[in-house]
């Protein structure tokens, strides 16, 4: 089908080697993690972000190369140099958007993801912030095409709190928060009810994104896992965390206390959705042993408070494209992932229009455009 506009819900910038030298206080600079040149028994070289002289994540998240524009040309390893400036350079970034017929994004950052694994929450914030200040300062070259998330720490929620309202004022749309708390109390605890109330209060969007699991704050630094060491078998059930983290928001009766909130799963793709609704629907109406008789305060079934307040985006799932009536239209955002190895860029709308055919056009401009305008307040024009 002819496919229109589109609006992402799901892209990324990639941060500066200099983000914390120019950013963090003089005091915290000793404690930030590095971008630092390695190299492999090849001699290849490649830009990776370190800790204490343990890798973190490779630079970039295989960003496209310099004046690259194929999906092939792509991998992990990369040097600061070979990077395409459309990855952290606004003017650019929004010239490679339109290339991919997408007219504005929600943006996220890339080595910001892997801050969470960190234990040291005092840094934690410290990052987050200047990781903050970044975002604030990439999208507001472009307000309304480039629409910017803030990183939460969670382990401090009044904290959090306060940071979530700093963005919004500042311009940013949405907020990420750790797909999985870690260590901490589960998201069903009402600890974390103050951060619930200040995300309604404020209209913000909270995301729990892909590879965010929070590392134990008193967990030692050698613990963290590089995303390199991810194994294909682990990234093939990668939805388990977000799965639980939203079950336990649901059954934690956090909807009944906020009900306005909206909490949502950003890329682990959707296929998933389904049978996992209908498991927490039967949990619910038929093994109540389990939920200590919880009802909810509306009288919706977990599938239908997952239909009022919850979201989940998806990049290339032509299964859950097909599933969509089982999830809920509504419910459905797409994203390019630019400038990730697994981004769709710069072929978004062919392959859009691969998963979308058969499908009608009103189903189709909500999941790629309509949902994530409305949810987080984009003004585009009609596709």
């Amino acid at each position: 089908m002819e496919i229109g506009t589109l609006v992402s819900a799901d892209s990324h910038l990639v941060e500066p080697p200099d983000i914390f030298e120019t950013r963090l206080d003089a005091s915290m600079r000793p404690r930030a993690p590095r971008m630092e040149l390695t190299i492999d028994a090849n001699g290849r070289g490649q830009h990776v972000w370190t800790l204490d002289g343990h890798m973190l994540t490779p630079l970039g998240g295989g960003a496209p190369r310099r004046g690259a524009r194929d999906r092939e040309n792509r991998e992990l390893r990369a040097l600061w140099s070979e990077l395409d400036p459309a990855a952290y350079e606004p003017d650019a970034y929004v010239v490679a958007l339109a290339v991919d017929g997408v007219a504005a994004a929600v943006v996220q950052p890339t080595a910001g993801l892997v801050w969470w694994r960190l234990p040291d929450s005092a840094l934690l914030d410290a990052l987050f912030r200047a990781q903050n200040d970044h975002m604030i300062e990439f999208c507001s070259r472009h307000p309304g095409q480039l629409n910017g998330v803030a990183c939460l720490n969670v382990d401090d929620v009044a904290a959090s709190c306060h940071e979530l309202r700093r963005c919004r004022e500042l311009g940013l749309v949405g907020a990420l928060i750790p797909v999985h708390p870690g260590a901490a109390p589960p998201y069903r605890d009402p600890c974390y009810d103050p951060l619930w109330a200040t995300a309604q209060e404020l209209a913000v969007p909270l995301c729990l994104h892909l590879a965010t699991v929070r590392a134990s704050a008193s967990g030692p630094t050698n613990s963290i896992a590089s995303t390199t060491a991810l194994s294909p078998a682990a990234r093939s059930v990668n939805d388990y965390w977000v799965r639980l983290s939203l079950a336990e928001i649901i059954f934690g009766g956090v909807f009944d206390r906020f009900p306005q909130l909206r909490v949502g799963s950003v890329e682990h793709e959707i296929a998933w959705i389904p049978h996992w609704l209908r498991n927490m629907d039967f949990i619910y109406e038929r093994r109540q042993f389990l939920t200590g008789g919880w009802r909810s305060a509306s009288g919706q079934r977990p599938s239908e408070l997952f239909r009022s307040n919850m979201f989940a985006t998806f990049i290339e799932d032509d299964l859950g494209v097909e599933l969509r009536a089982h999830i809920g239209i509504d419910n459905i955002l797409w994203g390019n992932d630019f400038p990730h190895t697994e981004s769709s860029w710069p072929n978004s709308r062919a392959i859009v229009g691969d998963m979308m055919r058969g499908v009608p056009g009103s189903d189709a401009r909500a999941m790629t455009n309509s949902n994530t305008a409305r949810l987080f307040g984009i003004e585009v024009a009609p596709s």
